[in-house]
């Protein structure tokens, strides 16, 4: 492969793929280890796995770029209340620094115990040295933040869990199907067929998980959570889940 790739004074030169031969080199060396009976099913099995592993990295990557987006969001409606520049800014820092480290916790596989909201909210304050005068309208924003945060990382979390879900699903039925004695070719048909069957009930699944949240999220919101400036609650929470839909096409396309 690698004389077919890379025969310069061929006709065509074909364009090798950044990264594939790193993927090569790493499957050969693991069917060298393992020495599996079912080379392709190991290959099959193996390439299933690293895409477990690269969602969880762009998943990881996605929500450190939400919590640039919330707190930036966070430090300007801390202003439109009244914050003063700098406050803000400090304010916008510890409040990152806590989420990162909640994100920290879950990455490594440990998620820390479940956080009060309202403990939360008050941690954040005093670290950030609110004094009492703003602290009613900076806990309400913080608060905001905060809910948005979880949202956001809840989605993540049940979006990985339904890609892992249907992979391990397909596999399984694959595996019990290869076993019925049937030829290479029906085993390889029925495997794109089951994949597909499950990758689209787990994802219609999740759209429709996704969209009761959005209902009942936006109702909850508007009961409890004002923001004290000119944007007003619904216009906030319109925006929210307009965010939202448009986020969630497009992982859906991703997936795809």
């Amino acid at each position: 492969m690698d004389v077919m790739l890379q025969r310069h004074s061929a006709k065509y030169i074909y364009v090798v793929p950044e990264g594939l031969k790193e993927l090569m080199s790493d499957i050969s060396r693991e069917v060298l280890r393992a020495q599996p009976e079912d080379i392709y099913t190991f290959v099959a099995d193996y390439l299933d796995a690293l895409m477990i592993t690269r969602e969880n990295a762009r998943v990881a990557a996605r929500l450190v770029q939400s919590i640039t987006e919330i707190t930036t969001t966070t430090c300007e409606f801390l202003e439109e209340a009244g914050m003063e520049r700098m406050e803000a800014e400090r304010v916008m820092q510890v409040v990152r620094a806590t989420f990162q480290k909640q994100l920290q916790s879950d990455t490594l596989g440990a998620p820390p115990p479940e956080i009060e909201e309202a403990n939360m909210v008050l941690h954040i304050l005093d670290e950030a040295q609110i004094g009492p005068e703003k602290g009613e309208a900076s806990a309400i924003i913080i608060q905001r933040a905060y809910r948005n945060f979880k949202q956001r990382r809840d989605m993540e979390r049940e979006l990985l869990s339904g890609m892992i879900d249907w992979r391990v699903a397909a596999r399984s039925a694959i595996y019990l199907y290869r076993k019925t004695g049937v030829t290479n070719e029906e085993a390889n048909r029925a495997a794109t067929l089951i994949k597909a069957a499950y990758k689209g009930y787990y994802t219609r699944r999740f759209m429709r998980r996704l969209s009761e949240k959005v209902k009942m999220g936006g109702k909850e919101e508007g009961e409890e959570v004002a923001i004290p400036d000119d944007k007003s609650e619904g216009s906030f929470t319109d925006e929210e889940k307009q965010s939202r839909y448009e986020y969630n096409q497009s992982r859906i396309a991703v997936l795809s």
